[in-house]
């Protein structure tokens, strides 16, 4: 069975760390980001009720058209920053071993 450190170096430990950190600490915020934006829906839709009557209905239809239409370029959003990540990640792999391999050239010709 292997360690978590034969399977990730060290930096790869810190970004998770560091990653779940940021998302403990932003789960208050966006467990009550949830029930206040609802509350905040409904506040401003009975406002807007009664101040402007039925013709609130044609305003919610377009907003309900617009997340319908906004769903699916979230998506592709989603995907594309997914590769963006996995792509900057095999770029500072590539970075860190060309380091690791100029520090270790650079101990090889300062011993000769």
């Amino acid at each position: 069975m292997l360690s978590g450190k034969n399977k990730h170096a060290g930096g790869d430990v810190v970004n998770y760390m560091s990653v779940d950190a940021y998302r403990i600490g932003e789960f208050t915020y966006w467990l009550h980001f949830v029930w206040t934006t609802v509350l905040q829906i409904l506040i401003a839709l009975v406002i807007l009720t009664y101040s402007v009557g039925w013709a609130t209905l044609s305003g919610l239809v377009v907003i309900i058209l617009t997340m319908v239409v906004n769903t699916p370029m979230a998506k592709s959003q989603q995907k594309y920053l997914t590769q963006l990540m996995a792509a900057q990640d095999k770029r500072l792999q590539a970075t860190a071993e060309a380091l690791r391999s100029m520090k270790i050239l650079k101990l090889q010709v300062c011993t000769y």
